[in-house]
């Protein structure tokens, strides 16, 4: 079995991954972009959002669904 390391890569100044890629989005979405990207930036440097977000992973994603009897439902 082979395995491949996955390592992040974040893009470069002008918005690429590696020598392709990048980003198209139309003028009147450049500023909303850019504004998510420097939130991104900020979430990522954030403690308190890394800990939640840590939190989240260990102990709500990809766990089962919940049974949950709706009785009033039917």
């Amino acid at each position: 079995m082979t395995t491949t390391s996955i390592t992040r890569r974040d893009p470069d100044a002008r918005g690429y991954f590696g020598e392709f890629g990048g980003r198209f989005v139309p003028e009147t979405l450049v500023e909303p972009v850019e504004a998510l990207e420097r939130a991104y930036f900020a979430a990522r440097e954030d403690e308190a959002f890394i800990a939640e977000l840590d939190r989240l992973l260990t102990h709500y994603v990809g766990r089962p669904t919940p049974i949950y009897e709706a009785r009033r439902l039917a």
